[in-house]
């Protein structure tokens, strides 16, 4: 299928993908001016095949107009010549990216009970006290403002669970504060949305 949802916001726009094609169906969807042949010739993982035609359809989409995506050496995307920034994410059957004037991050992921086997990993002593641990929900949002702090953030982070702390969560879920301690992000706000049941982005 195309795109199942779109949000738009003053000086961003997000659009996630639902895969459900089939790779030369995705191809064949690509506009005239854009080729990735080669790049696909290169990737071996056929997952990744498909995640990156739907990150060039969903450019697209968004941008309306040609554009050059390149990586820096840490991975991170960007668009080459273009004062837009852009986030890039993907869980299993979705694609998920945001553009924006700004510095961006966002992570997309399905409803899985993996996060529930790496909870030591990125979850501090009193951010376990924040949650219910055995409540698949809490701990994912967690996870997800973690790995959008991680994308935004313009120093390394390594360690989600020293690097990256999460001060409140507020409940329904409806937004989070948010801290890092080399950059001053406690002001900032995000929000967490959930779209279908199946996965949630922030």
């Amino acid at each position: 299928m195309p795109i199942c949802q779109q949000l738009n916001f003053e000086h961003s726009q997000f659009a996630v993908w639902k895969i459900t094609e089939k790779l030369d169906e995705l191809i064949d969807l690509l506009p005239n001016y854009i080729d990735i042949s080669t790049k696909l010739n290169n990737t071996k993982n056929e997952k990744r095949k498909f995640e990156l035609v739907c990150e060039y359809l969903l450019l697209h989409h968004l941008l309306n107009k040609p554009f050059e995506l390149c990586h820096k050496e840490n991975g991170s995307p960007y668009l080459k010549k273009s004062n837009k920034f852009i986030t890039i994410s993907h869980t299993i059957g979705y694609v998920a990216v945001g553009i924006a004037d700004t510095r961006i991050g966002a992570d997309i992921e399905i409803f899985r009970n993996k996060v529930l086997n790496i909870l030591d990993k990125f979850l501090t002593d009193k951010e376990k006290k924040l949650i219910d641990t055995q409540n698949l929900l809490e701990p994912l949002i967690i996870w997800c403002c973690k790995e959008s702090i991680f994308k935004y953030a313009p120093l390394p982070l390594y360690d989600f669970s020293k690097d990256i702390n999460i001060l409140e969560i507020s409940k329904p879920h409806d937004n989070f504060n948010i801290n890092k301690n080399e950059i001053d992000l406690s002001s900032k706000q995000g929000n967490v949305y959930f779209i279908n049941g199946e996965y949630m982005n922030n």
